[in-house]
């Protein structure tokens, strides 16, 4: 069963979780925004598309069948896609801080046995 979660903002500070279940075989889906059910639909076997307002504004789910199914969150009203949760760029950066930090201290280990073994 396929399950995805997104966290949005809205512009006036309320924090929202809409969650998304699909199953990999009997196709139903459950589409909900905190405890509240949006939407439900069943055998969803090809690709298709959900709006529904948030607040004064609205999303839209796609349901992408291709290869494998793949989802997306997007906001009609900003033009924009919402990201997953844990799919933000932050996860790139920390890596990349961490594989620095790394290289570093193998540098100066390097460097401090270097002057040892001269001495």
């Amino acid at each position: 069963m396929a399950q995805r979660t997104w966290l949005y903002k809205t512009p006036k500070g309320a924090v929202f979780e809409i969650g998304l279940y699909h199953g990999d075989k009997s196709g139903h889906l459950l589409l909900y925004v905190g405890n509240e059910i949006v939407k439900i639909e069943f055998s969803v076997k090809d690709t298709q598309q959900y709006t529904f307002m948030l607040d004064d504004e609205l999303f839209k789910v796609l349901v992408i069948q291709g290869r494998g199914v793949d989802y997306k969150l997007y906001n009609e009203s900003q033009d924009q896609e919402i990201r997953l949760i844990g799919k933000t760029g932050r996860n790139k950066q920390y890596v990349l801080m961490m594989s620095l930090v790394i290289a570093l201290l193998i540098l100066v280990a390097l460097g401090i046995l270097f002057f040892a073994i001269k001495m």
